[in-house]
């Protein structure tokens, strides 16, 4: 994501993961981020980063069958003080995709989807398109927790790894808390672009 890089380096001087348990009509997650982070290194320049970033989001997925499933998902971060500057940063992403069970009780799928990126740090930004594919597992630990992940390429003007990993706990048959982590990194001509983000939430399932 080479614009993306070259703004952020200037102003300082998605998929969804599948998380509902599995058979189910499909879930609808409500979460906050306490805890944001996000990272230009560029060779030659050194590295900078905002040291503060909080937001929200939201994400569903909807079952097209016994395997199939379709996922959206919309996030926002504001960042505070790029490379310790008074510099304001924003990071939208906005997801959307297919997923397959690999079996029909299988705790593996896979997933692809479309990622839009937009950047605004005030007098600049960037915003860029591309896609993801990931392989996912689902894995129930009890009746009420479930452990899930996923890992994957991600190509957004610039290409690298996403991993996400988190934990949900059945509180009722149709509201259940979640918290997990996802880390994304893009890497175009010598510049890399890191962010990563701790969310935490509520999930309501569809029956």
């Amino acid at each position: 994501m080479k614009k993306l890089g070259i703004a952020a380096l200037a102003c300082s001087g998605l998929l969804f993961a599948h998380q509902a348990s599995a058979g189910s009509e499909g879930a609808v997650d409500l979460y906050y981020i306490p805890s944001a982070e996000f990272e230009v290194d560029v060779d030659g320049f050194g590295e900078s980063e905002f040291d503060d970033g909080d937001g929200f989001g939201a994400k569903a997925r909807f079952a097209l069958g016994s395997q199939l499933f379709i996922a959206g998902e919309y996030q926002t971060v504001e960042y505070e003080e790029l490379g310790g500057l008074p510099i304001d940063g924003e990071l939208d992403q906005i997801r959307g995709g297919l997923g397959f069970w690999i079996g029909a009780d299988s705790p593996f799928y896979v997933a692809a989807e479309a990622v839009h990126l937009d950047l605004d740090t005030g007098d600049d930004g960037d915003d860029e398109t591309g896609f993801a594919a990931h392989l996912g597992v689902n894995a129930p630990l009890g009746e009420s927790i479930n452990l899930y992940g996923q890992a994957g390429y991600i190509d957004v003007d610039g290409d690298g790894l996403e991993l996400l990993g988190g934990l949900a706990f059945q509180v009722t048959q149709t509201l259940a808390l979640f918290a997990d982590y996802r880390h994304t990194t893009l890497d175009d001509d010598g510049v890399e672009i890191t962010f990563s983000d701790f969310r935490a939430g509520i999930r309501l399932a569809l029956l």
